[in-house]
């Protein structure tokens, strides 16, 4: 589970406040953003200051409302969106506006995106929606055209570091430099996979990988179903499936002769070997392949051990062009 970040994106939010201040406020803001990056917590922020409370109190706010994914649940269902939705249309408690934050608006059912467009359509006076999506490609253009848009970056990387090393007490620098780049520079997805040890996982996933570049130029298969028994069951499969395609795309990067920090060692050592045996270009193809494999598993509730050595079989297929067994 992702953990709780604070406020990084201080002078975005000072802007986004700012605008409430104008003589055309906006109703809706889609907040945008890879995951863990603080997100939420600049929505809460956000929220406490047009209703001029702390963010820790907001739930005990009668003006605030949060509309998020159930646990265990797959998609926002329409009956709780047509909820809050109505709730929004009450006169304020105090006086002022009155505000839905909606933490997943990308996983919403197509029947709660058109319970929430129709609020959209007819916005409520004084009312605020605040709309958090990964994915923001997934929801319907006809509610992002409604939104006024906040993409938020990752934080500097000594901002990210210093982040880290408050939650990960004790790890030296070199462990959170690491994670920090198998995270993508995402202070709240690296302190996610540090409880997965998945500096650990990467590099049996390169020591996997090492034999495609020389003359067998394939994977041991006993390796492999070794590492898959170990490595791709149902509570490890996400970090696995994040690894994969981490790999694949930093060796991507690295063929097109783009500078990164080296995750864990041998990481580059393996890139380079892949020098004449693969392109830039492959690599992207090896990697889009293995995303559909582990969205089908995902999709269809498939066998994920048997997932975990396909997607990596896939990429001995495309970056050598040999057949998948």
């Amino acid at each position: 589970m992702m953990n709780r970040l604070p406020l990084l994106h201080p002078a975005e939010l000072e802007a986004t406040i700012q605008a409430f201040s104008g003589t055309h406020p906006p109703q809706a803001i889609l907040i945008s953003g890879m995951a863990g990056i603080g997100r939420l917590a600049f929505a809460e922020a956000l929220a406490a200051s047009l209703l001029f409370t702390p963010a820790e109190a907001l739930d005990r706010n009668a003006d605030f409302q949060r509309l998020a994914l159930a646990e265990d649940a797959r998609s926002i269902g329409v009956d709780e969106t047509r909820v809050v939705c109505s709730r929004l249309r009450m006169s304020p408690a105090h006086g002022g506006r009155r505000i839905l934050l909606v933490e997943n608006a990308d996983v919403m059912s197509d029947s709660a995106t058109n319970a929430m467009l129709k609020t959209l359509e007819e916005p409520p006076a004084g009312a605020v929606i605040l709309i958090i999506a990964a994915r923001p490609s997934l929801i319907p253009a006809t509610i992002r055209s409604r939104c006024q848009t906040r993409v938020l970056q990752v934080p500097r990387r000594e901002q990210a570091l210093a982040l880290l090393g408050e939650r990960l007490e004790g790890r030296p620098e070199t462990e959170l430099s690491a994670l920090l780049e198998l995270a993508g520079g995402s202070p709240g997805q690296a302190i996610d996979l540090a409880a997965a040890d998945a500096g650990t996982v990467y590099g049996e996933l390169l020591e996997i990988l090492g034999p495609v570049t020389g003359k067998a130029s394939r994977v041991s298969r006993t390796r492999l179903q070794a590492f898959a028994d170990r490595r791709g069951g149902k509570e490890s499969w996400p970090v696995c499936r994040h690894l994969t395609s981490v790999l694949l795309h930093r060796a991507a990067l690295h063929l097109s002769g783009i500078a990164q920090i080296e995750s864990v060692p041998g990481e580059t050592r393996l890139f380079e070997a892949l020098k004449g045996k693969a392109t830039s270009g492959s690599l992207c193809q090896a990697h889009d392949l293995a995303q559909r494999i582990a969205n089908d598993t995902d999709g269809k509730f498939l066998d994920t051990i048997y997932a975990t050595q396909r997607m990596i079989l896939a990429v001995e297929h495309t970056v050598l062009g040999q057949q998948a067994r």
